[in-house]
């Protein structure tokens, strides 16, 4: 009987209300006092008291012979009857707490074999995407070799094109040269000339074949920069326009020490000009002032 009380007693876990509970049937029942809460007052327990319940030490049949000793018939059959309604208790209370346990371990379980479904299916769709990687694979690397048998027939076709490209270039650009002036848009004409000089001098030996269109192109560019140098002894040219008719000569090959110091000449005589035409009106603003 005790020993069913005591093993209750350290198996239970009980929440704080439960446990406020039993601490006051227990107290009630061992003798002592319980806190505001009817918690168990806390309190230092001999382990070696052979009359605490809640020691290795409990002595039963000691126990029951102090009680048949100092305890009166009524005393008696209402510590019996108390303690019969505690174990009840506990017993009650240990179910609840191994229901509550056996309801988590089942809800456990079902995660855990929800959790397992899904890996399997997961399992499954890993192995497709291994597969469809496996075909990837394979798909690229005979793509590449394909390609590696045929990659210096492409370099080949591709620096064709190239040299076909620049041919045509050079093939249009007399007429392109000749649109470009007539547009006005001479920045452009100068800039072909240039790339195609490029071309032409990359090509060595083998640009003798181009003579006829380099001296039909020398010729335009001769007669732009005949244009340009007219241009240049315009008076009335704009800074802007004068700017872009030196910066023309320059890439065509004009000196550099005729050039400049003709537009610093003529930027300065623009510049006097300006100064001097501003002048009267200052002196005018200040003897209105004065007066």
């Amino acid at each position: 009987f005790f020993s069913r009380v005591r093993r209750s007693n350290k198996i239970m876990q009980p929440t704080a209300t439960p446990r406020r509970r039993r601490g006051s049937l227990l107290t009630s029942y061992y003798g002592g006092t319980t806190d505001a809460s009817g918690a168990p007052a806390e309190a230092s327990v001999d382990p070696l008291d052979d009359m605490n319940i809640d020691t290795d030490g409990f002595n039963a049949p000691k126990y029951v012979g102090s009680l048949l000793q100092y305890k009166s018939l009524e005393q008696l059959v209402g510590r019996g009857n108390s303690m019969v309604s505690e174990i009840k208790s506990l017993d009650s209370d240990m179910q609840m707490l191994v229901y509550e346990n056996y309801s988590k371990f089942i809800s456990a379980t079902d995660t855990i074999q929800e959790m397992k479904e899904r890996v399997d299916g997961m399992e499954g769709a890993m192995k497709a995407l291994e597969d469809n990687f496996g075909y990837i694979s394979r798909a690229s690397e005979a793509v590449s070799s394909s390609f590696s048998a045929r990659r210096g027939e492409l370099e080949r076709l591709n620096t064709v094109k190239k040299t076909l490209k620049k041919l045509q270039f050079l093939m249009d650009l007399p007429a392109r040269l000749q649109d470009c002036i007539a547009e006005g848009e001479l920045a452009l004409a100068v800039r072909c000339h240039a790339k195609a000089v490029k071309i032409m001098a990359a090509a060595g030996k083998h640009a003798a074949g181009f003579d006829g269109i380099r001296s039909e192109c020398e010729q335009i560019m001769a007669r732009l920069s005949s244009s340009l140098h007219e241009r240049l002894e315009d008076e009335s040219l704009p800074p802007d326009a004068l700017c872009e008719t030196v910066w023309l000569l320059l890439r065509l090959g004009g000196r550099e020490d005729s050039l400049l110091p003709t537009f610093l000449e003529r930027r300065r005589k623009a510049l006097t000009t300006a100064i001097n035409a501003f002048t009267p009106a200052v002196g005018a603003d200040a003897a209105a002032d004065a007066a």
